[in-house]
């Protein structure tokens, strides 16, 4: 037996499908179809993944650890939903793939979020709006193209920035592609996190996103997840539809991107069967699109109707947290996120200050970012956001929102695109100063200080 030691997925809650999806999209498969688990109790326990005749299996989830980690192991009896699964390394013949299970997750009220899959299309017309009726919802032009006539989905349809393709044929100049509003933010976090792990390489040709159209161009069938502006084509030329997707370390190979794409919510088209196989595509694979794209340090998939927070936590435990929130909302790398957490670990001391010392009440600073001429807006904008509480303003959920409110929709949004063109953590640190805080008092020092142990506690954290 031949090991091969590579990790292989992402946090997540996968089934026995996606596991499938997750060692195809590795080359880690065997000739007969994984559908089962084979092991051993006790500890140190080893599983095995073959061909037995299992047809029922628990949700998993999947966590990636170091690959030199040195692990007790055990297996629970058949319920492994809120489990870690380490999977650190595996041993590969013709025949298995061996995967260790590590001792369950401390995390509570662990909220399963459905494995990534290709969505029936009256689940994408719930999501996205019906184009199911010729001369009402679209009509057909030449070649297998459609005019959408649905305003609802229409409507939805908007340039969004992508920094990452910058350059790349098919591809404004300023980087705006159009795209469904709802999945723009998935889309976005997915290709910074891709060049925050050094795979932009891995993309030779963006071949288009929203292309209002049947399946294949062809009349005949469906329509094209493209029309709703919910799917892309990447690395076209070595992935045609119909035919085995590129290896891995063959030109225009997209396999390790999958795992990326697919932890924000978009199923690969290498997995469809047969001639409907298509490795260039990929499309959005969850029935909601109100799942975020970051996880806590416990790993734990939240909603938007959870809060990611926990009252009391420390600055460690928070900035992890705080810095893949504003990864995926403004596509920043963990150096610039840092460069925000240095700041904001200066102004309110590590989350513990929420009011500026030695003020008066209703003067100086409030808030994580110690609002001071700001302090009337954050306080409204909180009020305006049910906020409403007398200290609702100090939880996270209110300084979070009201940041990214700034940052996204006022004059300070400026700070963004001055802040991603930094490489460097002071140089992020300083550059979010002056164009965010402007503080009258800059110690630098300390801001520069919490954004190392901001940096830290992120790389140490679970991705």
């Amino acid at each position: 037996m031949t090991e091969q030691k590579m990790p292989l997925f992402y946090s997540d809650t996968v089934s026995v499908t996606a596991l499938q999806s997750r060692l195809r999209s590795m080359e880690i498969e065997s000739q007969q179809q994984i559908i089962g688990f084979q092991f051993s109790g006790g500890e140190n326990t080893a599983l095995y993944v073959n061909n037995p005749e299992v047809k029922n299996l628990p949700l998993i989830e999947v966590v990636r650890i170091p690959l030199d980690t040195d692990e007790n192991f055990f297996l629970s009896e058949h319920q492994l939903t809120h489990t870690e699964i380490a999977c650190s390394y595996a041993a590969i013949d013709d025949e298995d793939v061996r995967i260790l299970i590590s001792r369950p997750s401390l995390v509570s009220n662990s909220t399963a979020v459905e494995p990534i899959r290709q969505l029936k299309p009256n689940e994408i017309a719930q999501l996205f709006g019906p184009l199911s009726k010729p001369g009402i919802d679209y009509k057909d032009k030449t070649n297998g193209e459609i005019e959408i006539l649905n305003k609802e989905v229409r409507s939805k349809i908007k340039p969004f920035k992508i920094e990452q393709l910058i350059g790349y044929k098919h591809v404004p100049s300023n980087g705006e592609i159009e795209c469904n509003e709802r999945i723009a933010p998935f889309l976005q976090a997915a290709f910074a996190e891709i060049e925050q792990q050094g795979l932009l390489s891995c993309i030779l040709t963006f071949d288009g996103l929203w292309v209002p159209r049947h399946i294949n161009w062809n009349p005949a069938n469906g329509i094209s997840p493209h029309s709703w502006g919910t799917a892309f084509d990447i690395n076209a030329n070595w992935n045609g539809r119909g035919n085995p997707p590129a290896k891995l370390g063959e030109q225009g190979c997209v396999r390790e991107l999958v795992p990326i794409f697919e932890k924000h919510g978009f199923y690969w088209g290498g997995n469809f069967s047969g001639k409907s196989v298509d490795g260039m595509h990929f499309q959005w694979g969850r029935t909601d699109c109100d799942v975020p794209t970051w996880r806590d340090g416990g790993d734990k998939v939240v909603t938007n109707s959870q809060s990611p927070f926990v009252q009391g936590e420390s600055f460690e435990q928070k900035a992890p947290k705080v810095m893949r929130l504003l990864m995926a909302d403004f596509s920043l790398t963990d150096i610039q996120a840092a460069g925000i957490l240095g700041n904001i670990g200066h102004e309110c001391a590590g989350f513990k200050d929420m009011h500026q010392k030695g003020m008066p009440e209703g003067q100086g600073g409030y808030g994580w970012c110690q609002w001071d001429d700001r302090r009337e807006a954050f306080f409204k904008w909180c009020k305006d956001h049910q906020f409403t509480g007398k200290d609702d303003w100090k939880k996270d959920d209110a300084n979070y929102g009201y940041l990214k409110y700034e940052l996204k929709e006022t004059s300070e949004k400026k700070a963004i695109p001055a802040l991603q063109k930094t490489t460097g953590l002071e140089e992020a640190v300083k550059v979010f100063e002056e164009k965010f805080e402007r503080a009258k008092v800059k110690n630098y020092p300390s801001r520069n200080g919490y954004a190392e142990k901001a940096l830290k506690a992120f790389k140490n954290s679970k991705v």
